[in-house]
Formats: C-alpha cells, sequence, structure tokens
C-alpha cells in the first residue's frame, strides 16, 4: 500500500538512526504482542519498562537532532497529557492521602507511554516509508497471537484429559525470566466446560481480524476469527461484530460493495469453521456451538453481568462526591473487584468518570474524537481504521482494558496508521 505512494513520500531520516530507530519499534511492537501481560524480566530487569523507557528516550533524540519534527499539535498534547498527569495522578491523590497516591502512581503509570507515542506519531510522520516495518511487525506478532491460542485450546479442549497441565504449562510462557508474578491470564475451563483460552493481547484480534477483512484476506481472517472464539469472551465477539458492522457501513457509501460481501462471508465461514468444526471434533451432545450461543444469550443475565450491574451505583455515589475533577487516579468506590488492585473496575468509563470528573473525561473525549474526525472525509480507505478504534473503546466499556500498556499502545498505533492513511489518500485526491 505504501509503495504506490513512494515517489511522493519522502523520510526525513534516511540514515543509520532509522535502522535503529525502525528495529527499536518493531521490538517494542513484538514483545507487546507476544509477551502479553508484560512480565518477561532479562538479567533481572523487566523487558517492557526497559522498552517503554529506552524508546521514548530514543525519540527525544531524534527530535533533537532534527530526525523528525515536533508541531504545535504534538506540543498541545503533550501539554495535555502532563497536565493529566500532574494534576489526576499527583496533585489530587496527594491531597487525599499518601496511600492514595501509592495506587494512583501504580493505576497511572502507563499514561507515561503517551509521551512516547507523541514523539513516535512525530516520528513516523516525517518518515513515513520507514512505517511499513512495523506494521508488518504488527500484524505478524498477532498472527503469532492468535496461532499460539488456537493451539493452546485445541490441546486444553481436544487432546489433553487434565487441561490444568496445559494451563500451568502456557503460565510459564509468560513469567520468562520471572516466576515471582502471577499473570492474569485466563486458560481455563470455565463453569460450563468450555476450555477458554484469553489474555491481554487477545483484546487486539478484533483489530487483525478487520484489517484482514480491509485487505481480503481470507486466511487471516478465518484465523483471528478462530482465536476470537476461543477468547470466549463476549466483549470481544460483540465488539468485533461492530466493527465489522462500521466497515460495511463506510464501504456502502463508498460503493465498495463486492468488501461488504467478503466480509460477510467471512462470518459465515467463521460460523463453518470455527464453530462446526469444533463440535464435529468433539463429538458431544453438549457442543461448542450451543454453550457459545448461551454465552451470548446470557451476555445481560449471568454471574458477570450481575457483578458489572452491582458497580453502577457506588461508581456514580463515589463520582457525585467530587463531580468536577473526580478523586483522582488510586480512587476506589464502595465496591472492589480486586485485592491487588482494587481501583480497578470493569466500567471503565464510568470509573474514568469517578477518577477524573466531568473535566478529566471531556479532555480524553475531545482528545479522541479530534484524532477521529481528521479521518472522516476519507471514506473507506480509513474504514478499518476507525473500526478498530471503535470496536476497542466500545469492548473497554465493560472490561478494564483501556488503562494499561498494551490498551495504550493499540490506541497510539491505530491513530499513527490513521493518520499515514489520511496522508496517502491527500496525497492520491491530488
Amino acid at each position: 500500500m505504501m509503495t504506490s505512494f513512494a515517489p511522493l513520500l519522502r523520510d526525513r531520516d534516511a540514515g543509520w538512526t532509522r535502522t535503529i530507530t525502525t528495529w527499536l519499534v518493531m521490538l517494542f511492537v513484538a514483545e507487546m504482542l507476544l509477551a502479553g501481560p508484560g512480565y518477561w524480566h532479562v538479567a533481572g530487569f523487566p523487558v517492557r519498562r526497559t522498552l517503554v523507557a529506552a524508546l521514548t528516550l530514543w525519540m527525544v533524540l531524534m527530535c533533537a537532532l532534527g530526525h523528525a519534527q515536533l508541531r504545535s499539535g504534538h506540543i498541545v498534547l503533550i501539554a495535555i497529557i502532563a497536565f493529566v498527569m500532574t494534576l489526576w495522578i499527583v496533585l489530587i491523590p496527594a491531597i487525599r492521602s499518601a496511600q492514595s497516591l501509592g495506587d494512583a502512581v501504580q493505576e497511572g503509570f502507563p499514561l507515561a507511554l503517551l509521551f512516547g507515542g507523541v514523539l513516535t506519531h512525530a516520528y513516523y510522520r516525517d518518515n513515513p516509508l520507514a512505517w511499513a516495518r512495523v506494521r508488518h511487525t504488527a500484524g505478524l506478532s498477532l498472527g503469532v497471537v492468535a496461532i499460539l491460542a488456537i493451539i493452546v485450546w485445541v490441546f486444553g479442549a481436544l487432546i489433553v484429559d487434565d487441561p490444568v497441565l496445559v494451563a500451568l504449562g502456557f503460565l510459564n510462557y509468560f513469567t520468562l525470566g520471572n516466576e515471582n508474578f502471577e499473570p492474569s491470564v485466563y486458560v481455563q475451563q470455565m463453569p460450563d466446560g468450555f476450555f477458554r483460552v484469553m489474555w491481554i493481547t487477545s483484546t487486539v484480534l478484533p483489530v487483525g481480524l478487520l484489517y484482514s477483512l480491509a485487505r481480503r484476506q481470507v486466511g487471516a481472517s478465518l484465523l483471528f476469527s478462530a482465536a476470537l472464539f476461543v477468547s470466549y469472551t463476549r466483549a470481544l465477539w460483540l465488539c468485533a461484530a461492530i466493527g465489522i458492522l462500521w466497515m460495511v457501513l463506510r464501504y456502502l457509501a463508498a460503493g465498495f460493495r463486492f468488501r461488504v460481501n467478503f466480509a460477510l462471508v467471512s462470518v459465515l465461514l467463521l460460523a463453518l469453521v470455527a464453530v462446526a468444526g469444533a463440535d464435529l471434533a468433539r463429538g458431544s451432545e453438549d457442543s461448542v456451538l450451543s454453550r457459545a450461543a448461551n454465552r451470548l444469550v446470557t451476555t445481560f443475565t449471568d454471574e458477570s453481568a450481575s457483578d458489572r450491574v452491582d458497580q453502577v451505583a457506588p461508581l456514580i455515589d463515589t463520582w457525585l462526591s467530587a463531580p468536577v475533577l473526580g478523586l483522582g487516579m488510586g480512587s476506589t468506590a464502595a465496591i472492589s473487584r480486586s485485592d491487588v488492585a482494587p481501583y480497578l473496575y470493569e466500567l471503565t468509563y464510568l470509573a474514568l468518570l469517578m477518577k477524573m470528573g466531568v473535566v478529566g473525561v471531556f479532555l480524553l473525549t475531545a482528545i479522541i474524537a479530534a484524532l477521529m474526525v481528521r479521518g472522516a472525509a476519507h471514506g473507506a480507505r480509513v474504514a478499518h481504521i476507525e473500526a478498530s478504534v471503535v470496536a476497542f473503546l466500545l469492548a473497554c466499556s465493560t472490561n478494564p482494558y483501556l488503562l494499561n500498556l498494551v490498551g495504550l499502545s493499540l490506541l497510539v498505533f491505530l491513530f499513527i496508521e490513521l493518520d499515514l492513511a489520511v496522508r496517502r489518500s491527500e496525497i492520491s485526491a491530488n
């Protein structure tokens, strides 16, 4: 896609620094996807946090050397991020209590990634051709994630008699070099008997599906569909469907009827291959299909839905105690869902309202809306990217996927993708 516009696009950085930058970003993207929760350690150092720090410092150097230019929009974003972190991670929690400050830093630390994200966007806006390798790395890494999830599911659901052994073996993969942590990985048999394979990187699978549909890649579409199915996560299923619907509407408006048909056919293939195939392999009356259907039917009535509903009143009551600025990061309501991280709630946006108040939520909403508006006039060329953003943000509404390094990295990646796609579209139009 990039090569068509290669004569019209130029990279400002054409030397050895571009090679180092590209490899550093590729390594960061690969680790973010392949390492899941991010507990890999090498020689006692946390790989993910080391890469975040190294990438941010390197991008600062690239800007200082003139290989990337910070424009007014970048400066405004950096100022807003600094304001958000100072007020809601330091000042408000410090006023409340020292304990609150510690939790605030723990919860708000991933926001520091956004500084590096803005600088990375500045670099690739001036070096758009170099971004192609980063995109390919992301696609390949996510493909490996999908294949890994399917393989683990096949062993846990169809081959191994004791699925617990598969789960324990898989946990060792996520704690490479660091056995002191137990990562949040759902590789286990559910109460209804379905063997579920899901971890934080699974939240990126809908993006892989939407990109594959946009590029008319049947094999990749089926791969990501199957991996989504074994994640057994209703939020991801529903949001992938909403993302496809978004693409359908955008393509219809632009007259891309062939792609619409492809999207619909791919969904049908998902039902035939991933579900019927699994039922056939099990040979059980209590089929995978019936369990999946029941899981969808009980979306708003089962225990997990009730747990989320129980959070609504306490979160609203706590927000009303400080409706304008909120109580800061690390704050909690009368109900808690985790002993380890009591400030985490599935209802992400209601929790953000409690923590950041109307002012903070307005700032975050305005930033995302401004970035999305940039692609509004470019129709089908950016439909899959827009759909990916919408699908992910919707998935975050009932799950704590947003305020972590994986979630924020995905948003940074998608908005860089959106900006570069808009630039290509503008060049094509001219």
